[in-house]
């Protein structure tokens, strides 16, 4: 593999002689955020993740982009975009954090009130598997009211078959995974 090529499932990848460069397969995945407001409120997305290995091979550059689904159908609904995209560097134990800075989440897309609202994210996550990703959200709720998102988190599942997402099982956090 050479560097900046897509990595492909069950490809070994070695840093040096000795570790396994954490990896994922680039595609489509079922990104679920769990925040914690008052409670739990889940918002779902369809990501996008293209992950390529550093010219140094002890790494990678990540690229999402997230588009919000409708919270009943788990479809974009119509009006939906995909409102924001980021980029991290991939570190070689696989821990990642990405800025997504100031976004609007649409109405549809929040499972609780269907209020639009306005949030400073970050995620800090790390790749669990070659299907899968988890991690915290930190930041801050803008609007419809302030408050903090410490206690936040996410997870996002592979899926080859987007049309049917509600047959997914429902991930929100690194435990959902069976990871801590």
């Amino acid at each position: 593999i050479q560097a900046g090529e897509e990595i492909q499932a069950g490809e070994e990848i070695q840093a040096g002689e000795e570790s396994t460069i954490p990896r994922i397969e680039s595609g489509s995945f079922f990104f679920m955020m769990a925040l914690n407001i008052d409670g739990t409120i889940i918002l779902p997305f369809r990501a996008g993740i293209n992950f390529s290995i550093n010219e140094f091979g002890d790494g990678g550059v990540m690229l999402i982009s997230l588009q919000g689904l409708d919270c009943e159908s788990l479809s974009p609904y119509e009006g939906g975009y995909d409102f924001t995209e980021g980029s991290a560097e991939v570190q070689s134990d696989g821990s990642f954090s990405i800025s997504l800075g100031e976004i609007g989440i649409p109405g549809p897309t929040n499972c609780i009130s269907g209020s639009q609202m306005v949030a400073e994210m970050q995620i800090n996550g790390y790749i669990s598997s070659l299907d899968t990703i988890c991690g915290e959200i930190t930041g801050t709720l803008l609007s419809p009211f302030e408050y903090g998102l410490e206690g936040s988190t996410f997870a996002a599942i592979r899926v080859e078959n987007e049309e049917n997402l509600n047959s997914h099982d429902i991930v929100k956090s690194c435990s959902d995974l069976g990871f801590e």
